[in-house]
């Protein structure tokens, strides 16, 4: 299969001086403040559900190649709508509660689309400045293992079509007579100017004569 495009499409709330490309959610540590922002170090979350998704399409049993690797080998055709990949927090009185959801949408050349795909994670801790990163690996976790089950029953992509090479129109060389045309001097056929044959019984030849006769 092939990823040929990844695309964000999330209806996030506005980023607070981030790019959009790397923003994952907001710290908060009380109700309705927010001091910050949850991104990603390296990398865009385009690549990082590239990644994911490469993941779970070989989990699967499928396998991922890059586009161009070999043009004459059947490939599914595979583009991506990230609708959802967010952390969030819900503080309370002695822990809070962490929520990751991941949510994308594909769009199969060769099959029935679109497919939708989901991960999530809730766990309820006391604050810690990594915390965030855990659920988010848990919800991707559980991305990778729901996408893996769900794509695995999906068709194989058509064959190539076979190359053809093309038919050999040369025409086939014709039979010559080389036999040499008769002769005038040596006409075929029976001589005009000779006796015709006795058919059947063969002419019995003369006596020779008797001595002192004369022929007539």
């Amino acid at each position: 299969m092939v990823i040929r495009s990844v695309r964000d499409e999330r209806s996030t709330p506005g980023p607070a001086g981030t790019e959009r490309s790397h923003l994952l959610g907001h710290k908060q540590r009380s109700f309705a403040h927010r001091p910050g922002d949850l991104v990603l170090e390296h990398g865009s979350v385009e690549a990082l559900m590239r990644a994911q998704l490469a993941a779970a399409l070989r989990q699967a049993g499928h396998e991922v190649v890059a586009r161009g690797t070999d043009p004459d080998a059947p490939a599914a055709i595979v583009d991506v709508r990230l609708r959802e990949l967010w952390v969030s927090a819900t503080p309370g009185w002695f822990a809070q509660t962490l929520s990751a959801d991941v949510a994308v949408e594909l769009e199969l050349a060769h099959g029935p689309s679109p497919v939708m795909l989901r991960g999530q994670a809730r766990q309820q801790r006391a604050p810690a400045p990594e915390a965030w990163r855990e659920v988010l690996e848990s919800a991707l976790g559980e991305f990778r293992t729901a996408a893996a089950r769900q794509l695995a029953v999906l068709p194989d992509p058509p064959p190539a079509s076979p190359t053809t090479a093309p038919l050999d129109t040369e025409p086939l060389p014709q039979a010559v007579d080389t036999t040499p045309p008769p002769s005038p001097a040596d006409p075929v056929g029976p001589d005009p100017g000779a006796a015709p044959a006795s058919e059947g019984v063969e002419a019995a030849p003369e006596p020779p004569p008797e001595p002192g006769t004369l022929r007539p």
